[in-house]
């Protein structure tokens, strides 16, 4: 994956540090961090500072339309959701089809990198080592997840995908939730039938 990003985003990305500078790239990609149903994590570095972000990949040939639409929905969304609590999108890059410009072939999103896990995986490490979260601890957490969604539903959206796994953690306490599920403009038009699905994912879980 790391070779085609490379080959796909050629303007912005090479595979090490020596290629970056000698071929005037903007990110060297160091490693992969994690794959899943909604595409592929990357760890990336910027050449100019040496600054790590998380790289979103999200191979779009072969989807249906449904899922594109979703993946393009989710790009415009992190676009338009700056807060200290949400994942930021920093840049996009997009490869369209060169016989319909329309159709877009892989889209990649340079995103803040959270360097301490997930919140899943640090409950699971919590309760290996019997060591629980504190009540204040807890209470940051909780607090930061709110105001996100605060935010965005103040956006006229919805997540629709919170869960311990997409809460990711940085080392300095703060939270980024991310992995975004979303469904716009639901507030705006009303929730009528899918009001059931969207109480679903708007639940801690």
């Amino acid at each position: 994956m790391i070779a085609r990003v490379c080959r796909t985003f050629s303007d912005a990305f090479a595979m090490d540090e020596t290629a970056a500078k000698e071929q005037g790239k903007k990110y060297w990609i160091s490693r992969v961090l994690g794959s899943g149903a909604t595409g592929t994590v990357l760890c990336a570095k910027r050449k100019s500072d040496g600054e790590p972000f998380a790289v979103k990949v999200v191979d779009m040939e072969g989807m249906s339309e449904a899922d594109k639409n979703r993946a393009q929905a989710e790009v415009h969304c992190l676009l338009n959701c700056d807060f200290f609590s949400i994942l930021k999108c920093h840049e996009d890059f997009a490869k369209k089809d060169p016989l319909d410009g329309e159709n877009l072939l892989m889209i990649a999103l340079v995103l803040d990198y959270a360097n301490a896990g997930d919140l899943r995986q640090e409950i699971k490490s919590r309760a290996k080592a019997s060591r629980a979260f504190r009540e204040h601890e807890a209470g940051l957490l909780f607090i930061q997840v709110l105001l996100a969604l605060h935010h965005v539903h103040s956006r006229h959206m919805i997540h629709r995908d919170i869960k311990t796994a997409n809460i990711l953690l940085c080392s300095n306490g703060l939270v980024k939730l991310g992995d975004f599920g979303f469904r716009q403009d639901v507030f705006r038009h009303g929730l009528g039938r899918r009001r059931q699905d969207v109480l679903r994912h708007t639940v801690l879980r």
